[in-house]
């Protein structure tokens, strides 16, 4: 598993996420390393708050 700008990509090979780390550290650009290397999994970290909840304190 590699960790690039919040996302994580998983890999089934340990050579795959070796060369996706260095394709990225030689400055290629993300979708191209994604199109070289496909990875098997890619997940996205997103913090999502719902509209309203936070507004209204003292609701259970």
């Amino acid at each position: 598993m590699v960790r690039h700008g919040g996302s994580f990509y998983h890999f089934r090979t340990v050579e795959q996420a070796a060369g996706f780390l260095r394709a990225l550290q030689d400055g290629k650009s993300v979708e191209s390393c994604r199109r070289r290397w496909r990875p098997s999994l890619v997940q996205v970290a997103a913090s999502v708050a719902a509209p309203g909840i936070a507004a209204q304190p003292g609701k259970d």
